[in-house]
């Protein structure tokens, strides 16, 4: 083995060495020969330093005279991959340990055929150094709402480094984020000694009218003082087009006259035929409304003519989508919320009830 490398007899030696009290258990393996373990028992137990998740780890077992070989039992751990080496007789292991293989020691048993002798390397298998428990790194986090909805999520990262810092990158319109720090333990092997740090914070977002059909985003950088590294996690919302969450004091006439820009309120209700009939009625909080058809647009179609087909206006369509800023927007493939029959005129005699 080379002289920077060290077979600690356990985890807490490696853990209360001096390397390990600077944050990270340098000392690795790096090539491993076989030759030096023929004077050892049958078999040789040989600990790796702790391996964090998303790490690569490369070692090189080295076959003297003759190849080397991964015993079938119990193999390679998942997602592990073998390769041959430089020399004719060296093994290559390279490991990249996932998500869900912290907090174990994982195992290899590497055999000579003319020999009896084993070398078993244990290898534990530790968090991220730095990571994101919510949302997911390289997991974007997807949340779909309604105007007039309010959602709300958590967002959280954990180090083995003291000190952090959660950094805005990005905090689109809608967005209010509350950051806060609590101390945290780590249940699962740490490079450091067990007490860790995290960061947290509150985010929501809160739909008004002008946010249908669009896409706001919040990223956040995960940062240590002591430490250069960071890492950056997002949340998307996706506003819903033509749909309406109501909030306290909402009644029909009073979306009709916001998005229909009038008086009949009978449309509204004939799209949803579930609520109460009545113009003045107050709906119960939260109640999604659908406010019209969806239409996908097609080849050499315009606002014009759109709204000429669907017998509303130019106006009333930038209403209900005012994520166009202008008729280069209107391509093909894109959606548009619909308000059909909108430029007909109210009725001059509107009784209170449709029967």
């Amino acid at each position: 083995m080379p002289e920077n490398t060290i077979a600690y007899p356990d985890q807490e030696s490696c853990m209360n060495s001096i390397q390990c009290s600077a944050g990270v258990c340098n000392l690795v393996y790096e090539t491993v020969d076989v030759s030096e373990f023929t004077e050892q028992p049958e078999e040789f137990v040989a600990l790796v330093s702790t391996v964090h998740v998303g790490d690569m780890l490369t070692m090189t077992v080295r076959g003297e005279s003759e190849s080397v070989s991964v015993s079938q039992d119990p193999g390679l751990p998942i997602s592990m991959s073998r390769t041959s080496g430089d020399a004719d007789h060296d093994l290559v292991l390279q490991w990249r340990p996932r998500v869900g293989q912290e907090g174990f020691v994982h195992e290899i048993v590497v055999e000579k055929p003319s020999s009896t002798k084993r070398l078993r390397i244990r290898i534990p298998v530790a968090p991220e150094a730095m990571t994101w428990v919510h949302p997911r790194r390289n997991e974007p986090m997807m949340i779909q709402t309604t105007v007039g909805s309010t959602v709300e999520t958590d967002v959280r990262c954990q180090s083995n480094y003291q000190l952090m810092q959660l950094a805005v990158k990005q905090l689109d319109d809608g967005f209010d984020f509350r950051p806060g720090m609590e101390p945290r333990l780590f249940d699962a092997i740490s490079r450091m000694p067990q007490k860790a740090s995290a960061s947290a914070g509150h985010l929501t977002f809160t739909a008004i009218h002008g946010h249908e059909g669009t896409t706001s985003m919040a990223c956040f950088g995960c940062m240590s003082s002591t430490f250069m590294m960071e890492q950056e996690a997002c949340v998307t919302v996706r506003v819903s087009l033509c749909k309406y969450a109501t909030k306290p004091g909402d009644t029909l006439l009073s979306i009709t006259r916001m998005y229909h820009q009038n008086n009949n309120w009978r449309r509204l209700w004939n799209i949803n035929p579930s609520i109460v009939p009545d113009p003045q009625h107050v709906m119960a909080e939260g109640t999604v409304l659908d406010l019209g058809p969806i239409y996908r647009i097609q080849d050499g179609d315009s606002l014009a003519n759109i709204a000429g087909r669907f017998d509303t206006t130019i106006r009333n369509l930038l209403e209900v989508n005012q994520f166009i800023i202008d008729e280069e927007m209107v391509k093909s493939g894109e959606e548009l919320c619909i308000t059909p029959c909108t430029n007909q005129p109210t009725p001059s005699m509107d009784m209170k009830f449709a029967y």
